[in-house]
């Protein structure tokens, strides 16, 4: 569990030899957390120690100094790089002493520890140094001792060559603790009491952290008494049924085990603990919500008809029922100690109200929840943020520990916060959740680094909690707001929104104009189409009337043909005539009758008419003519337009009342008139014309 070395010491040869002085204040576990340069990154040499009301433990150490708040370590060097000397605090300050003289170390509003020098100490504040106030034994005073403490009933002593020794207030020895059992190294340099169970010691190789575990008690490991199966309490004889027989010893003292006889064993554990397997949490709780993990518990021990224990992995929970809820009076995270539960079997074993035995694989414990409860830590120190920072394009930024809410660019590659416990609570695990991102807490860790890349735009609470035995737990919690990047910004959106908008309004206008367009065009297609129409339909008519004037010209032209015909034949027949009667016909009536013949036959006005039905039929046609060959005459005009209705020479001459020769001779001077080539036929040349 923990990434520091540690090691609970089970002092039960000590404990025989003093049961009968002081059996009741020296505890059964001593719980030792060594800390080395892995975990610290400074100097294995420690000088000093000193513990502030806040729950930072300051070090004097080779490389500087260094600060603890029982998550994460720091170093402090200074500007000259020499080695702190001496360590004490006060008043929020931390006085240092090193080769190069004294100074101070005051926090900035950022949370970094500013370095200031001073020529002396303040009035009544000295660097503390204990001296020998208590007899030593002899095997003592040989080792050279170099630092000495008084913890509650009990002396500690530190050596220059043989680690710790722990003495009553006779000179007795009751504790010898070395590397040989797990200290952190034999020459000790400084004792800091934290408080009566629990000691801080300064060594050449490390730092070493000894908890006086009151509220646990190992009473036998597993290699001597073997695996713990039932247990009985009787008055203040303890009797208890192992894989290796039976063993009984008086609770309150602290002695061994001694087997007895199988016939006394079960005759007074003949009502050994066995509980259903069957038992589930909402068999016994109808509102669940105060079980928090331990809802999914599998293990379940009832102590009496409202306390229960709960068991998840390593931990174990004593629940109380209220009205059907749950309502927990204390956890244990075996872990936390160096010890596991068995993995098989009864794990607890309750033998009152307030006192359990525990079956795990070092051995039977005991489990006393009255110091559990009572010696759970609360206040305002049990959590702090003491580091924030982010890293973007610009570098790292820093920001103020304090700080409850953080604003981060969008482009920030790293969020770093550093969250810390307490010297002062007796583990240092803590657990967070980041909303937003994740609805379940993390594991719990002793490391109170936590490290965030790159989160989405957004708002998100980071919330931290801390492990304790009693109550809810403590907890803080940060609002971080990670900014969007000016192109998802609010007044980006606007813009695009804006955008957007005219976009839309010029596609509207656009989509208007089109349909307008569009419409104009269909109205003028069709205003078109119905001219096209129209002028069809008057082309059509204009065609049919043409045709109807063409025709009514070809049948005047051929009344007129006829009529000159006829009246051709006719004079030529009363000229005959004339000719055969001679002067038998009076030339009186003949030359009358001749002249009305021949007027008939020169009529104008016949031929005003037939001009009036070619001009309908072929519009311009003598205009044209007269306006582009100017000594065109009258008679040419009259064979142009005869030759165009396509007529013979010989109506031609008829219509003319000329001869034959006379239109052909007419035709050849037209031709000159009209300079066509001699290979263009005349007739042709006018119907296209």
């Amino acid at each position: 569990m923990f990434k520091k070395k540690s090691l609970y010491l089970l002092i039960l040869t000590f404990l025989a030899f003093a049961a009968s002085s002081r059996a009741d204040i020296i505890p059964s576990i001593v719980f030792i957390q060594n800390y080395t340069i892995n975990e610290y990154k400074a100097s294995c040499l420690n000088w000093g120690l000193a513990i502030a009301p806040d729950g930072y433990l300051y070090v004097a150490n080779n490389s500087g100094l260094l600060v603890f708040d029982g998550n994460n370590w720091q170093l402090h060097k200074l500007p000259d790089r020499l080695a702190v000397k001496k360590v004490t605090y006060r008043d929020g300050k931390i006085y240092t002493q090193s080769d190069s003289g004294l100074a101070y170390w005051e926090r900035d509003s950022i949370g970094k520890l500013r370095l200031t020098n001073i020529p002396a100490l303040p009035d009544t504040l000295r660097f503390k140094r204990e001296v020998q106030t208590y007899p030593l034994p002899k095997e003592v005073t040989d080792m050279h001792p170099t630092c000495y403490a008084a913890v509650g009933s009990f002396n500690v002593t530190g050596t220059e060559r043989n680690g710790l020794y722990i003495t009553d207030n006779d000179g007795k020895i009751l504790l010898h603790l070395t590397r040989e059992n797990q200290l952190a190294d034999d020459q000790i340099r400084f004792i800091c009491v934290q408080d009566p169970t629990k000691i801080w010691v300064a060594t050449d190789n490390g730092i070493s952290s000894i908890t006086l575990e009151t509220s646990l008690s190992l009473l036998g490991t597993r290699n001597h008494i073997g695996k713990l199966n039932g247990a009985t309490l009787k008055g203040n004889i303890l009797y208890i049924r192992t894989s290796y027989g039976y063993f009984k010893k008086e609770i309150d003292k602290n002695s061994l085990f001694q087997p007895i006889s199988n016939e006394e064993g079960e005759k007074n554990i003949r009502d050994a603990f066995t509980y259903p397997t069957y038992l589930h949490c909402n068999d016994i709780f109808k509102d669940m919500n105060g079980l928090d993990f331990f809802a999914k518990s599998n293990d379940i021990y009832p102590v009496s008809e409202d306390l229960y224990w709960l068991i998840v992995g390593e931990e174990a929970g004593l629940f109380e029922r209220e009205g059907g809820r749950a309502s927990l009076k204390c956890r244990i995270k075996l872990d936390n100690y160096g010890l596991n539960f068995c993995v098989r079997g009864q794990k607890i074993f309750p033998l009152d109200q307030n006192l359990y035995l525990a079956s795990t694989m070092q051995g039977t414990l005991l489990i006393d929840t009255r110091e559990f409860i009572s010696g759970s830590i609360t206040g305002k120190h049990l959590l702090h943020i003491n580091h924030i920072a982010f890293e973007d394009e610009r570098g790292k930024q820093l920001l103020p520990p304090a700080s409850t809410d953080i604003t981060l660019p969008h482009d920030f590659k790293l969020l770093d916060i550093n969250a810390g416990t307490t010297i002062f609570t007796p583990n240092h695990q803590i657990s967070y959740m980041l909303e937003g991102i994740s609805n379940e807490w993390s594991e719990w860790q002793e490391n109170g680094s936590l490290h965030f890349l790159q989160l989405p735009k957004g708002d998100y609470k980071l919330r931290i909690r801390k492990y304790i035995v009693k109550g809810p737990f403590p907890e803080i919690s940060i609002n971080i707001h990670v900014k969007p990047a000016w192109y998802s910004s609010f007044w980006a959106y606007t813009a695009y929104f804006l955008l957007l908008y005219l976009l839309l309004f010029i596609g509207i206008c656009y989509h208007f104009r089109k349909a307008k367009r569009k419409e104009r065009l269909n109205t003028e297609k069709k205003q078109k189409e119905e001219e096209e129409n129209r002028r069809r339909i008057r082309h059509e008519l204009l065609q049919k009337e043409l045709e109807d004037k063409q025709n009514e010209l070809a049948r005047q032209t051929s009344s007129l043909v006829k009529k000159s015909q006829a009246l051709q034949e006719l004079l030529e027949e009363f000229e005959r005539q004339k000719e055969q009667l001679g002067d038998r016909y009076p030339n009186k009536f003949y030359n009358r009758i001749h002249t009305m013949l021949t007027g008939m036959l020169n009529d104008k006005e016949n031929w005003d008419i037939f001009e009036s039905y070619f001009n309908e039929a072929h519009r311009d046609f003598i205009q044209r003519l007269k306006s582009e060959y100017q000594d065109i005459t009258t008679g040419d005009i009259r064979i142009c337009c005869l030759l165009r209705m396509n007529l013979s020479t010989k109506e031609i001459a008829s219509l003319m009342n000329i001869s034959v020769r006379a239109v052909e001779l007419r035709r050849y001077r037209l031709r000159k008139r009209l300079q066509l080539e001699s290979d263009t036929n005349l007739v042709e040349f006018l119907m296209k014309y």
